[in-house]
């Protein structure tokens, strides 16, 4: 599990791409900060009619040179680095709610192949034994000591457990798919649990507990609240777009002012007559208020995630322990002299069948008990956006 995390880590191309578009709105704060370039203008004269020259640009000719700056005012800049810290800040949001669920799908997979893996294992071992018995019987049957309907049965018993592998089989390889895809290798992986991760799972948690880490840690929350500062941060961004700003400026003209070799300095500024933003204000003010909204609903439906997600983990808990009270050492013990003695001819086909199919029906149950002990585990681990399993 360690090494497929650490591949996940390294290769898995949709949280590399993500993690660029990160830096690409980091890159943003940078260009926020930065001020209007200035305009710098000139004008050389072309004719000159009374001197019939052309070009006169010269020290008795015409020539003028100005330079301009725009002067942001209402704090426009500033809240303009605001509004592109705040915009980083949802990316990051965003990467990490991207590596949440693909971190579930990666563990989901990892866990759905262990325990069909496992699955296979008994199957395998079950067949051996079934192959063994229908080598021996099929060979009694050709001397005439049994009738060959009883070595009919018990092949149809292991073509329909094979069956039932081949499935299992089919679901691992379309679970290894998955996983090539999010690790980035061609390598088949084969995960192992320690048995330190079923003695993580016997420790409750309130859920109360678990709500408040939820809304402490959950990305999507993040970026709900997170959203709302930015749309309050647009409302006032929209409003100081109102205020006009001002354009300062120096101009040098050599004969086309009052005096000659004329410097003056230059202002300008818009009148905010007829477009002061109205508008943009009114969207901007209705936007902030419609997150608001979206923010007590994303907080409610993280708590019903929470609380389903732990109750199902519970339920799971209970289900398995009460399992394991009634699956133990027993049953292989019962197995094992349950085909020594029909084996021996001491028990029926029927009751042989019989006893097979319904422990192997047991021993896919169990299977399934402990699979959903580890996703319902990590599904409480992924509503909480926490590593508590």
């Amino acid at each position: 599990m360690e090494n497929a995390e650490k591949m996940f880590a390294e290769k898995n191309l949709m949280a590399l791409a993500s993690r660029y578009h990160v830096e690409a709105a980091k890159a943003l704060e940078i260009q926020a900060r930065l001020y209007p370039n200035p305009t710098v203008s000139a004008e050389f004269n072309l004719v000159d009619p009374q001197n019939k020259e052309y070009f006169h640009v010269g020290s008795t000719g015409q020539k003028v040179f100005a330079i301009d700056q725009l002067i942001l005012l209402g704090g426009k800049r500033h809240t303009e680095m605001e509004l592109s810290r705040q915009n980083s800040m949802i990316a990051e949001f965003e990467f990490e709610d991207l590596l949440r669920n693909l971190t579930l799908e990666l563990h989901s997979n990892l866990y759905e192949v262990y325990f069909n893996q496992l699955a296979v294992r008994k199957f395998d071992q079950q067949l051996t034994l079934l192959d063994s018995i229908i080598v021996s019987y099929d060979r009694q049957a050709k001397k005439g000591n049994i009738p060959y309907k009883e070595v009919i049965r018990l092949k149809s018993v292991y073509i329909r457990i094979n069956n039932e592998k081949t499935n299992f089989l089919g679901d691992i390889l379309e679970q290894q798919k998955k996983l090539q895809v999010l690790l980035q290798s061609p390598e088949y992986v084969s995960p192992d649990l320690d048995l330190a991760t079923w003695s993580k799972f016997e420790r409750q948690h309130p859920v109360d507990s678990l709500v408040d880490v939820a809304l402490d840690l959950r990305p999507d929350y993040k970026i709900t609240k997170a959203s709302i500062n930015y749309a309050n941060l647009n409302l006032q961004y929209q409003r100081r777009l109102a205020v006009p700003d001002l354009n300062l400026g120096a101009a040098y003209d050599q004969r086309g002012g009052a005096f000659l070799n004329q410097v003056g300095l230059t202002l300008s500024m818009p009148l905010p007559a007829f477009n002061r933003n109205q508008g943009n204000i009114k969207f901007a003010e209705h936007q902030a208020k419609s997150i608001g909204v979206q923010e007590q609903q994303v907080k409610s439906a993280i708590v019903a995630d929470v609380t389903n997600s732990w109750l199902a983990f519970n339920r799971s808990i209970q289900e398995y322990a009460k399992a394991r009270t009634m699956y133990n050492a027993d049953f292989n013990t019962v197995f094992t002299g349950v085909s020594q003695n029909f084996q021996r001819r001491n028990i029926t086909l029927l009751e042989f069948v019989d006893f097979f199919e319904s422990y192997n029906e047991t021993l896919i149950k169990m299977n399934n008990i402990e699979r959903q002990v580890a996703l319902s585990a990590e599904q409480l681990n992924y509503s909480i956006a926490y590593p508590l399993y």
